[in-house]
């Protein structure tokens, strides 16, 4: 659909700053549940994350946000009348309209519920709503390409009968706008959605956004080897990020986006893969910068056997013979120049 592969992020909103994002949460959160040992820095090695304020030792929490701090889709539908016009669709319509009202739409209901919390969010997110055209095409003869159309179709569909119309008719907004707005939201929703494990929270969305928490870098690792977890504990009422490791202060606290997540599905839901090794299903294969420039990932890699099939599809057949001893043994030099610029020929 046209509108998500024409996301423009627009003029941005004023950025909300991680003590006034703080504050904000404070205030949503009251003071039952609410408890915060680390804090949202842009030092991070990778960039803003979550950095401890004190030692945690192994076992403790980082973090606890109770649920009036949570944007679920109830929670959507009672802070705006565009996101229960857009509730009819589905909760994650829901969801969507409330975010990018917050976002786009000062003054209303939405920011004054919501509006610290959509402001402090990054403009874009890597994930597959956000890729153009030569990069979907990619995915080709790819187990993925079903997953990534089923996605794009869910996203433009829900925008296109709900959350454009709710946004354009309840909140004001012109349709350029809206849509911006709605396609905006909807990478946030996929890229963010946090499986609490409470199915009175996660409802019919399947999760919720959790302020806060969902600024936590990924981590690789599975079980008891992953660096933090993300989850609903009933004893504290709140969805607590509790470290498995001993943390020292100003230390990035990381979380596993996805410990059983094959490779595949982690670069369309976040926009990167892993390095090769460091997660248990699926792997990476690091590919060649003409290549890599026309990706949209951050440490330019991609699921193992992606890239190999492209590469096979494009060759010659002068190629073919040393191409399939070079990925049989894992080594050998790169690929000659000609066949890199076919596979960008095959990709365009």
């Amino acid at each position: 659909a046209s509108w998500l592969s024409s996301l423009l992020p627009g003029p941005p909103p004023p950025p909300c700053s991680e003590p006034d994002l703080e504050a904000w949460l404070v205030g949503k959160a009251g003071a039952a549940g609410l408890h915060l040992a680390c804090t949202v820095s842009e030092a991070t090695p990778a960039g803003r994350g979550l950095v401890a304020t004190a030692r945690l030792a192994a076992g403790s929490a980082a973090a606890a946000i109770p649920p009036p701090a949570l944007l679920t889709a109830d929670a959507a539908v009672a802070a705006s009348p565009a996101a229960s016009a857009a509730a009819s669709h589905s909760p994650h319509a829901a969801i969507i309209t409330a975010l990018a009202e917050a976002r786009t739409v000062p003054g209303s209901a939405a920011a004054a519920g919501w509006g610290p919390y959509a402001r402090a969010l990054p403009a874009s997110t890597g994930c597959v709503l956000e890729w153009d055209p030569p990069a979907v095409a990619w995915l080709a003869g790819s187990p993925l390409a079903a997953v990534a159309a089923s996605a794009r179709g869910e996203a433009a569909e829900a925008a296109e009968a709900a959350v454009i119309p709710a946004l354009v008719d309840a909140a004001g907004l012109d349709s350029a706008s809206a849509a911006a707005a709605a396609a905006w939201a909807a990478s946030m929703l996929l890229s963010r959605l946090v499986r609490t494990g409470n199915p009175a929270l996660d409802g019919g969305a399947g999760g919720t956004l959790v302020p806060w928490l969902d600024m936590a870098n990924h981590g690789p690792g599975t079980g008891r080897g992953a660096p933090a977890a993300i989850g609903w504990e009933e004893a504290s009422g709140a969805v607590v990020l509790r470290v498995t490791r001993t943390t020292p202060p100003s230390s990035p606290i990381l979380a596993s986006y996805g410990p059983d997540r094959p490779a595949g599905e982690m670069l369309l839901a976040y926009g990167f893969v892993p390095p090769a090794g460091l997660e248990t299903p699926g792997g990476g294969l690091a590919i060649a910068p003409p290549l890599a420039a026309l990706l949209p990932l951050r440490p330019g890699r991609l699921p193992a056997g992606l890239v190999e099939q492209a590469a096979l599809c494009a060759a010659t057949p002068a190629d073919v013979d040393a191409l399939a001893g070079r990925l049989l043994d894992g080594g050998g030099p790169p690929p000659p120049p000609a066949l890199l610029a076919a596979g960008a020929r095959a990709a365009a």
